[in-house]
């Protein structure tokens, strides 16, 4: 059995940083809109 999370909200709101922390990734990051 898998689980699956999603993370939604605004853009620049911190949603990659917070799945970076999570996971342990280094996915890249970028102060405008739509990078991710």
């Amino acid at each position: 059995m898998s689980l699956k999370i999603a993370l939604a909200g605004n853009p620049n709101c911190g949603k990659t940083t917070l799945f970076n922390a999570l996971t342990g990734s280094n996915q890249f990051v970028g102060n405008w809109p739509g990078v991710t």
